[in-house]
């Protein structure tokens, strides 16, 4: 079996697009296809359906299964014999969380990678539940996430920082004029918050923290955008991330407020994995705890 085709077909079952597979392999997309359809000429079955969306066949399902199998074997050699090979070597499946601004997560990654240079990060963005889904399913090895988890099982955290959240209101609402909110200042408008799915444990702990208003959940892909649209047109408020006031739309004012809640946020992965990212992830959070212990948490 070529193993070239072989990573070629993993690539394409862990993305399930052409396109972004060949972007990922650093090739052309039919040069993929042809990787394929010569894998599937070899074994003489049929791996993967193309129309209408990209899906493994029954006999794909069970190669992607064995592949990894057969990767990791490959990689664990190449570390044994490589001059210097060491456990932060390979590929590290890292999420993001959409919440958490770029500036705050790349100097930290950039100094892993000076620290473990054979590591390829492989980094995707979802929400914190899809992230710890990926990371107990084995599809992602570590991610950055709000906290606190609702429900950490095996996962090992580090808390990298927190985020001041301020109130964010319409122009022209009874409140804009304040120049400082107090909770009781609220009680009489309603809150427009995030859907609790996104984040059980730091929805829970932020409003926690909050008391004042009636909470109103809006379920949408783009909970911000709507969020705030709904904003821009009500009475009501949201609660923003410092972090983000730039990025809040000119039909909105943000305002502090006199106790503020606090929004945390870090690193987790598997403790209880032991496949070759999830070593690279222990790595990636113990040099993540040592950098934490040697300055002050990056705060809102």
């Amino acid at each position: 079996m070529n193993f070239w085709r072989l990573q070629c077909f993993v690539a394409l079952a862990e993305a399930r697009h052409f396109g972004r597979a060949a972007d990922r392999l650093f090739i052309s997309q039919p040069a993929l296809s042809a990787q394929i359809r010569q894998l599937e000429e070899a074994l003489g079955v049929v791996l993967v359906v193309r129309q209408p969306r990209v899906a493994l066949t029954a006999a794909g399902t069970t190669l992607y299964a064995e592949a990894l199998k057969i990767l990791e074997l490959v990689h664990r050699a190449e570390r044994l014999v490589s001059p210097g090979g060491t456990a932060t070597a390979g590929t590290l499946r890292l999420l993001y969380t959409r919440s958490v601004p770029a500036e705050r997560t790349f100097d930290l990654i950039e100094g892993f990678r000076a620290e473990a240079p054979r590591v390829e990060i492989d980094p995707h963005t979802v929400w914190t539940s899809d992230s710890v889904e990926r990371i107990r399913a084995g599809s992602a090895d570590a991610a950055f996430v709000r906290l606190p988890l609702a429900d950490p099982g095996s996962l090992e955290v580090v808390v990298l920082g927190s985020d001041v959240q301020c109130v964010a209101l319409r122009r022209g609402h009874p409140l804009a004029a304040l120049d400082r909110l107090d909770v009781d200042d609220l009680l009489a408008y309603p809150l427009v918050h995030w859907p609790r799915r996104e984040a059980p444990g730091n929805h829970d702990a932020v409003l926690a923290q909050f008391s004042g208003g009636r909470r109103l959940g809006l379920g949408s892909p783009q909970p911000d955008q709507h969020r705030f649209a709904a904003v821009a047109r009500s009475d009501g408020y949201a609660l923003a991330h410092e972090a983000a006031i730039p990025l809040l739309p000119d039909t909105l004012v943000p305002r502090p407020l006199e106790t503020p809640p606090r929004s945390e946020w870090g690193l987790v992965w598997d403790g209880a994995a032991s496949h070759d990212g999830a070593r690279i992830a222990a790595a990636l959070g113990d040099y993540l705890r040592r950098t934490s212990e040697q300055a002050d948490p990056p705060a809102g």
